[in-house]
């Protein structure tokens, strides 16, 4: 699966650990290997339909640049402001191989007292989850290693 990744994606550096890690420390390497500011962690096991990988990252990379927006002033001026997005993750829409929709949108609640992690399907765009199923989607790196404890 790796081989055909890497003739498919030439230009994607693909890290091996030596030893035995765990998810959050695979991703730390990945932040701290990078030289881009967005690091799209991806597991390969899944299958990538053609051209979807290109489309869904083209699509999102704008998500994390900042927007204008027009608004008019209580005088009637009209204006723009800046209104810079700061996701920290943008996640994918994942399908089971009966193409059925993963849930892949984790939702914390707390239910007597208890917190719980409840994981539903994306339903929308800019849906909040409190972490990427599967940690795979496309990271901030900026914002990951403000707030990211890195082993």
């Amino acid at each position: 699966a790796l081989d055909e990744l890497s003739r498919r994606f030439p230009c994607v550096r693909f890290i091996i650990p030596q030893e035995e890690i765990n998810i959050g420390q695979m991703i730390n390497i990945g932040m701290k290997e990078t030289e881009g500011e967005t690091v799209f962690v991806v597991w390969d096991d899944i299958k990538i339909r053609e051209n979807i990988l290109r489309i869904f990252v083209l699509s999102k990379l704008s998500l994390f640049e900042k927007t204008l927006d027009d608004f008019t002033t209580s005088d009637n001026t009209e204006c723009k402001i800046e209104i810079p997005r700061k996701p920290l993750c943008l996640l994918p829409s994942l399908y089971s191989a009966s193409s059925q929709v993963l849930p892949v949108k984790a939702s914390p609640s707390i239910d007597d007292a208890y917190f719980t992690v409840t994981l539903s399907k994306l339903l929308y765009e800019h849906s909040i989850s409190l972490y990427p199923y599967d940690f795979m989607g496309i990271y901030n790196k900026k914002h990951f290693l403000k707030w990211a404890v890195l082993t």
